[in-house]
């Protein structure tokens, strides 16, 4: 055996001095864990050539080399042992049902680059630059203060964000001058956990802060955070449990949000939080805010959602007082929603709610889509219409992996997320009699809870309200029914369409209004089709009665199919 004692002293040789030191003092590697770990960069430098037929290194390999028994190899290559917990090797995946003895590991990528001198490229994580000016607002100056205190106490600074992710980089970017540590951000559910590893080990060897957003107690990897986290931000939307040092991330009033777009050089300023790191990629766009939100949720809807730039007004809207009067109610609620929530007294009645949740119920046509449409453009958020087609799935698992990834990726503050017939979704659970309605129940619980835990806007939308479970009912904000249009309506819904022509001539408005009873959609669609008729010329009652007969043909259909 002495030959490999000689290859890994060679080996030992071409290691970067410095990390080489810093890895094994800072995690005060034994001997034996030292050489577990120069095995396989023997063997990736070419410093040893494999005496098996496999090129990669092997607990059996490290056991013939130092006479090791079992048990001591059991513990070197535990999952709580040092190699595997601070993740300085993997496994490789095709090999994992091999005897642990057995079983071919190598370095990560990272720390071959780090042990090789090179200084490894990490394609996950996101510069975080302070704030070009000194000035801090009340939370930078607590994250400030507790920074200093962690450091004059010599223990780690390790702290919780419960708020905004935007709002919460906009204060770390004003105390991290005062901190005077670099920093890092991370999106958690964009890294697997080796990946973490690597990025929370290389953060200590630079002296670096760590800044985990998108943080979520049930896929939080609690151990690797505890033993890797030395300088660690987490920012969630829930208190974790995870550190000791907890503070709440307050939405920023508006005239601090317009001094941060203006200091990026922005005129226009915005309601909802932004980084001045997302405002400064903002301006390399060369994109609008609009635009810009587009362009993040087009890219993280992945199939199951439909992004729309919302070209409604609610002033396109045509409804009975009542029903209008609902809308604007709800516009001002989620104009001031944040506000409610800044205070801890309304907070505490709320939670665990922070999310808003409606229903738009009424026949097929009676304006529910569009008004959500027309809610959006008032907030000027993107209008987010899920997919039920992509969303629903035979397999065990996917429906609910689907509206994960709908809750966590796409219902967020700066958007406003409608789930058209709501009914194919949220409908009631039934007995459990086979393996299907088992499934099916467990999906409908799982969207209760999701209605629970959110922080956007939902609108769910249905032509057949009973159809929905009760429980829905009890989590909804507010219940808007859009009735059918009465012979007064139709009337402004005629004008309306057909104020939209070039030209028209002979039409009795109230007379259509009176003898056919057609919803909104359907009379916009009558319109349409009578346009297609005249062919560029004007509208008469020749092409509206054409367009009525064609339309009324198809409803014929709908009922004899139905």
């Amino acid at each position: 055996m002495k030959p490999l004692f000689d290859f890994l002293a060679l080996a030992r040789e071409d290691l970067e001095a410095n990390f080489w030191s810093f890895l094994t003092e800072t995690f005060s590697l034994e001997e034996e864990e030292k050489l577990a770990l120069l095995l396989p960069f023997a063997l990736e430098s070419g410093k040893l050539s494999s005496p098996a037929e496999s090129p990669w290194a092997t607990p059996r390999m490290l056991a013939q080399l130092l006479g090791l028994s079992y048990t001591r190899l059991r513990e070197l290559y535990h999952p709580r042992g040092k190699l595997r917990r601070f993740r300085f090797i993997r496994f490789l995946e095709a090999f994992e049902k091999y005897p642990l003895i057995d079983r071919p590991y190598r370095l990560p990528e990272m720390l071959l680059d780090r042990l090789s001198g090179l200084r490894p490229v990490l394609e996950q994580v996101e510069e975080l630059s302070p704030a070009p000016n000194g000035n801090m607002g009340p939370l930078a100056c607590q994250i400030v203060s507790l920074a200093r205190r962690c450091r004059e106490e010599e223990r780690p600074f390790l702290l919780e964000l419960i708020g905004e992710r935007e709002a919460a980089l906009l204060a770390l970017e004003e105390a991290l001058g005062e901190i005077g540590l670099p920093a890092w951000t991370v999106s958690l559910p964009a890294v697997d956990d080796d990946t973490l590893g690597e990025i929370l080990r290389e953060a200590l060897f630079e002296g670096r802060l760590v800044v985990l957003t998108e943080a979520r107690a049930r896929a939080l990897p609690q151990a690797l955070i505890k033993d890797l986290g030395f300088y660690l931000v987490l920012i969630a939307y829930k208190p974790l449990g995870l550190f000791d040092n907890r503070l709440l991330v307050p939405h920023p009033p508006a005239s601090y949000l317009a001094d941060v777009f203006k200091g990026c050089g922005l005129a226009e300023s915005w309601p909802l939080p932004f980084s001045r790191r997302a405002l400064k990629s903002l301006i390399r766009t060369n994109l609008t805010l609009q635009e810009f939100l587009l362009e993040k949720y087009r890219q993280k809807a992945a199939g199951l959602a439909t992004v729309r730039e919302p070209r409604r007004k609610l002033a396109d809207l045509i409804l009975p007082p009542k029903e209008k009067g609902l809308l604007e109610h709800l516009l001002l609620r989620l104009k001031r929603r944040h506000l409610v929530w800044e205070e801890p007294g309304l907070a505490y009645l709320a939670y665990p709610r922070q999310g808003i949740n409606v229903l738009f119920s009424g026949p097929p046509g009676t304006g529910k889509t569009l008004a959500a449409e027309a809610l959006a453009e008032a907030l000027g958020l993107p209008l987010i219409v899920v997919d039920l087609a992509g969303v629903a799935s035979k397999w065990v698992g996917e429906t609910e992996k689907h509206l994960r990834h709908i809750f966590e990726e796409l219902v967020s503050p700066e958007t406003l997320v409608v789930f058209d017939e709501a009914e194919a979704l949220f409908g009631r659970r039934v007995e459990s009699r086979q393996a299907q309605d088992r499934y099916a129940n467990m999906e409908i619980s799982y969207l209760l809870q999701r209605l629970e835990d959110h922080r956007g806007s939902v609108i769910l939308t249905t032509n057949f309200e009973p159809a929905l479970d009760e429980a829905f009912l009890r989590r909804l904000d507010l219940i808007i029914r859009f009735p059918f249009p009465d012979e007064e309506t139709r009337a402004k819904l005629w004008r309306r369409f057909l104020a939209c022509l070039p030209e028209t001539r002979g039409l009795e408005v109230s007379r259509l209004a009176r003898q056919h009873h057609l919803s909104g959609g359907q009379i916009r669609n009558v319109v349409l089709t009578a346009a297609h008729l005249a062919g560029g010329g004007p509208v008469g009652p020749r092409e509206i009665e054409e367009a009525l007969a064609l339309e009324m043909a198809k409803l014929g259909a709908m009922w004899e199919g139905k």
